[in-house]
């Protein structure tokens, strides 16, 4: 699961997050890296590359943040549903 995670918010920063139960995380990894190339291609639209480029290195931080985020969301997920499933299981077991 973590390694699903990171490669769904490789392709759709944000989505990792969201797959791993951590909606309001992934929303905002969404929205910020959305509104990072966008404001990066609209400085470069205006001819300011210096201005995009910081955008654009900015951004990039985020995205990869987002990705190893995702993975560890998804490995403490399991982890905690690995937790409860012995549990469960420990209280079903006869004595």
């Amino acid at each position: 699961m973590p390694e699903r995670a990171a490669f769904l918010s490789t392709c759709l920063p944000g989505s990792g997050q969201i797959y791993a139960g951590q909606v309001p995380s992934g929303l905002g990894s969404l929205l910020l890296n959305g509104g990072g190339v966008f404001f990066a291609f609209s400085r470069l639209s205006r001819g300011d590359w210096l201005g995009s480029l910081a955008l654009l290195s900015l951004t990039t931080r985020f995205y990869q943040g987002g990705i190893e985020n995702s993975r560890e969301f998804a490995a403490e997920r399991n982890e905690k549903m690995d937790r409860a499933f012995l549990e469960q299981n420990e209280k079903n077991m006869p004595k």
